[in-house]
């Protein structure tokens, strides 16, 4: 049995990772996975394995316009590409402050200069 200042801890590191805590349970009280669950994920790990990441043609700099979403109709400049969630993190101003706000590539589309 774990002992709880290092079952805290643990916990702690879980519900720190990011989209973790909506997988294994809330951030108060994560659920342990079972072994059948844990197996199936590396079981899919291995199959994946070999499947390539597409590449995105965004890049750090890119105009964007946010075309779904709440930002929808926003301009902004993207800041960073996840391929491998194939999100991008995007500055868009609101309010009158730089707002960086993190969304898929469907929602943006390139700003062409008029």
């Amino acid at each position: 049995m774990v002992n709880v200042p290092v079952k805290r801890k643990l916990i702690d590191i879980v519900t720190d990772i990011s989209d973790a805590v909506a997988f294994v349970g809330s951030k108060n009280s994560p659920v342990a996975l079972l072994r059948h669950e844990v197996d199936e994920i590396f079981k899919r790990i291995t199959e994946r394995k070999e499947v390539a990441t597409i590449k995105s043609s965004f890049s750090k700099g890119d105009p964007i316009v946010v075309i779904s979403g709440p930002f929808s109709g926003f301009k902004g400049t993207i800041f960073e590409v996840f391929n491998d969630k194939r999100k991008v993190k995007v500055e868009i101003v609101i309010l009158g402050r730089k707002t960086p706000v993190e969304m898929n590539f469907d929602q943006v589309l390139f700003d062409k200069p008029e």
